[in-house]
């Protein structure tokens, strides 16, 4: 040929293409990313890589669909994808009973190049009806056309890896998830997009696959009619969906109930002006999320994040409300045979250890299949043992310290066998009953909890959109709050717990929101409420969190806060610890403290006065100091009264530890000794002076109490909780603050 007289180096190079040394094959699919195409080049490389697609030698076929991928993104712009499907049709042609396969082969492999090289992303619905062209003729192709298939909806790159079923149901799910692409920073953004032929790309499926005729799709779309057209695209593209399920899906009753989910859906749209509508919505999504597929998600996903705009915030306050129902409430419409006695232990919710790691991804509804042993020294059901008695009657045997000579006897007669097999019968129908109802009731929590962790899902999405109003993103705190605390109260629901109170961790960095400042009190109000009486090291860091991004929205300004919302704070505090109840949560104060010390550094005195006030709770003494010791800066103005006070009161307590180390708990010590550590660097001069004057000889005659020091004496108690607090035991602690003091 001309060409290759005038290019001698392109023989070498596809030769190199089919070449058995894959160095080799990769070097010329470098140099054809770097050839100059010029016309008869160009024409001379896609004859040879498109008939090299069919060689008999599966090297070949490899090194010249990977060429293939290699070129295609430079031509794209100017060669229409057309003009080289016309090329292959001419030489790979299906008509040609002997090579048939072989071009088969070849078709599929060229369609998979462009899938793969992502060049021609707009033609995708041209190559997936060229692909499903194929499957049916070529059943040896299936599973590498499914693989293309896969390219295609996820744009080349893949968002999951493929199905291993072989089954068109999973397979086109597979692909339809794929289309989705979700986007969530956590907080920031979060948007769930699919490409603009994505509805085009269902409509193929829907007509070649799933066999539903095209005049009723476009009979369906019309009845959406909302007044924002992307709204009616979200409907009717989730619609579509559910129609392919519905139509693939080998199960009857999930047939029946995906055709009763597109119906509700087409009422649902076109009553969706209404807000009643949106509540009704909510209830949809939770009845299709129920179910263990995981590519519902995605789409769900999708519908709710575009119409985030239009809900308000009673309807995501219905959402939080839903997570916190009982599994029983949550899944009733899901488990309507199934009776359950929540106040009964066979139904207590199962422990975190028994839920399967994959439960909630598993796209089979199959039974985990779990056994049950038996364990010979299980404690024995005490209504079994009387069932059986009763059905073995007098044949039944007793125990040696019962009173019975006749415990041998000459055997039942032939009637009692009888009735000894029914009676029997019936005993172990009821034990394996119950066991059943035990097996179900684990399933059914697992159902539950993966639920729960599918609608906080949403509400990630719904916190982190810039769709959401920021009112709105501010009214879900406290219902958040409540939910946290109802769902701690249950067995099994760690994992709904750390994502809830993750929601709350996003929720407290959003600082721009501008809140009125009735509202904000009004809100304050209800969380101090909400929170008086929490335990739980969890719980109470998310008081704490809350308590300081309630502080920061009413203040405005760290510096200079507005004085009536400082006012509820320190209120609050008082209040706090005061209480002689021991159950007002400090936390939901300290947290506004601790993060906003310039705030409260005038609360500084008060609060020294309170860690050593014996009418004040001595585990809210500690907290007091730790919540000064907090406000601590250099540029700290402390008044003279405060250093004076504070020696004596220190003085008074090293007295007591001496002479009655009970008195006095380490976490107060601790406090105490974190304080002053802390406060003694940053006094001046003579606020210095004045404390070393106080505080130089208490410091001496304590450290010199050798018998409170020594090895196995009273300061032992302290040791522990002074080298969690302090880094340091309580000797190096207190020789640091008298060198301090020199």
């Amino acid at each position: 040929m001309a060409i290759l007289k005038r290019r001698p180096e392109l023989a070498a190079l596809f030769d190199g293409l089919a070449s058995f040394d894959h160095e080799r094959q990769l070097k010329s699919c470098a140099t054809l990313c770097e050839i100059d195409l010029e016309k008869g080049v160009l024409d001379y490389s896609l004859n040879r890589l498109i008939k090299g697609l069919s060689s008999g030698r599966g090297e070949a076929r490899y090194g010249f669909s990977t060429g293939l991928i290699m070129l295609l993104p430079r031509i794209s712009a100017k060669t229409p994808l057309a003009d080289l499907w016309k090329s292959v049709e001419e030489k790979l042609s299906l008509r040609d009973k002997d090579q048939a396969s072989a071009n088969a082969i070849g078709q599929y492999l060229f369609l998979f190049s462009v899938a793969q090289s992502g060049a021609y992303v707009k033609d995708a619905p041209f190559v997936l009806t060229k692909l499903l062209a194929l499957l049916p003729k070529h059943s040896f192709l299936h599973e590498g056309i499914w693989a293309a298939i896969e390219k295609v909806f996820s744009g080349g790159a893949g968002k999951q890896k493929p199905s291993q079923s072989t089954e068109p149901f999973y397979l086109v799910s597979n692909c339809v998830d794929s289309l989705f692409k979700i986007k969530v920073r956590a907080g920031q953004s979060a948007s769930v997009t699919v490409p603009e032929n994505a509805i085009e790309l269902l409509t193929i499926f829907a007509t070649a696959l799933a066999k539903i005729k095209l005049d009723v799709l476009q009979s369906a779309r019309k009845q959406f009619k909302d007044k924002d057209t992307a709204t009616n695209d979200a409907f009717y593209l989730v619609w579509v969906c559910i129609q392919l399920w519905a139509s693939l899906t080998p199960d009857e009753e999930e047939k029946d109930s995906y055709k009763s989910a597109g119906e509700e859906l087409l009422t649902i749209a076109s009553n969706f002006s209404r807000d009643d509508s949106h509540e009704v919505l909510l209830d949809w999504i939770v009845g299709l999320l129920s179910q263990e597929h995981r590519f519902h998600r995605a789409p769900i996903q999708y519908l709710f994040a575009h119409l985030l705009p239009r809900f308000s915030a009673a309807t995501l306050e219905q959402l939080i409300e839903t997570i916190g129902r009982t599994d029983v409430e949550l899944l009733a419409g899901e488990q309507e045979e199934m009776e359950v006695d929540e106040d009964d232990d066979e139904f207590a919710p199962i422990d975190p250890s028994e839920i399967p790691t994959k439960g909630e991804d598993d796209d089979s509804d199959d039974d985990d299949g779990a056994s049950v042993d038996s364990d010979p020294d299980a404690e024995v059901d005490p209504e079994l043992v009387r069932k059986l008695k009763e059905a073995l009657g007098k044949h039944a045997a007793v125990s040696d310290d019962e009173d019975n000579e006749s415990v041998l006897s000459a055997g039942p007669t032939d009637e009692e066998m009888f009735r000894l097999d029914e009676g029997l019968a019936a005993a172990f129908s009821m034990a394996n009953g119950k066991e059943d109802k035990k097996k179900e009731a684990k399933q059914y929590s697992r159902i539950a909890q993966a639920l729960r962790m599918k609608l906080l899902d949403l509400l990630l999405v719904a916190i982190s959109s810039a769709d959401t109003p920021a009112n709105v993103k501010f009214s879900l705190a406290l219902p958040l709050v409540a939910l946290i605390k109802k769902l701690s109260s249950r067995e099994g629901e760690d994992a709904s717990v750390r994502k809830a109170y993750d929601l709350i961790g996003i929720l407290t960095h959003i600082k721009k929101i501008d809140v009125g400042k009735k509202e904000l009190t009004q809100v304050l109000k209800k969380f101090f409420g909400e929170t008086w009486d929490t335990t739980g090291a969890v719980i109470k860091k998310m008081v704490e969190d809350m308590s300081a991004w309630l502080f920061i929205l009413g203040a405005k300004s760290a510096e200079s806060p507005e004085k009536k919302h400082k006012a509820l704070f320190t209120a609050r505090m008082t209040e706090a610890l005061k209480d002689q109840t021991k159950k007002l949560t400090i936390e939901t104060v300290t947290g506004a403290y601790n993060h906003y010390p310039v705030s409260f550094a005038s609360e500084l005195p008060t609060l020294v006065a309170y860690g050593f006030d014996e009418d004040v709770a001595e585990f809210k003494r500690s907290e007091a100091l730790n919540c000064a010791t907090s406000l601590l800066r250099k540029d700290l103005a402390i008044d003279g009264a405060v250093a004076t006070e504070l020696a004596a009161q220190i003085s008074k307590l090293f007295q007591e530890i001496i002479s009655n180390p009970k008195a006095v708990s380490a976490r107060q010590f601790s406090a105490v000794l974190k304080f002053t550590s802390k406060l003694v660097p940053i006094l001046d001069g003579d606020l210095k002076r004045t404390l070393a004057a106080g505080l130089a000889q208490p410091l001496d005659d304590f450290l010199g109490a050798t018998d409170f020091w020594a090895p196995g004496g009273p300061a032992k108690k302290y040791n522990a909780n002074c080298q969690q607090v302090n880094g340091k035991s309580p000797i190096a602690v207190l020789k640091a603050i008298q060198k301090s003091l020199a």
